[in-house]
């Protein structure tokens, strides 16, 4: 199993993501109108995370399950998806998400807008600049032969 950090998309931009084969992906979804909410309950969580960097949500050290969102005051609305093979999942502009792959998969996601989204959106990316994210020199390098 492998999930991602809680992120938004790339510009804040909405976005299509398409399973094409393998294990389900779980996504939890936090519509960007609760946001704010969800970094201020990360921010109270964990605030010496929040010191060293402004987009800690952004880690992969910061898991926030429906039971923590749920009992949050007053609760995180969200919604939770199982994506499995031929389907397709949107996200919306801002929306805060996280993902459970429960195996192998392969999928293919696509950033989309039209203007008044990326007037309204792209500006308010939030972006981990800190040293404690890791750098593309660290990345693990895979390789492997298909048949």
């Amino acid at each position: 199993m492998s999930y991602t950090a809680w992120h938004v998309r790339d510009m804040n931009f909405p976005s299509v993501i398409y399973h094409h084969f393998g294990a389900p992906k779980f996504w939890i979804i936090v519509p960007q109108a609760f946001a704010t909410r969800l970094i201020n309950l990360f921010k109270a969580e964990v605030p010496d995370y929040y010191e060293k960097c402004e987009a800690a949500e952004t880690h992969k050290n910061i898991l926030a399950f429906p039971q923590i969102l749920k009992a949050a005051n007053p609760p995180i609305p969200f919604i939770c998806i199982k994506q499995c093979v031929g389907q397709y999942v949107v996200t919306f502009p801002g929306a805060y998400h996280m993902v459970l792959n429960s195996g192998y998969n392969v999928c293919e996601g696509l950033n989309f807008s039209v203007d008044r989204w990326t007037r309204k959106y792209a500006k308010k990316e939030r972006k981990c600049t800190c040293d404690l994210k890791p750098k593309p020199e660290d990345d693990v390098s895979l390789s492997f032969k298909i048949e």
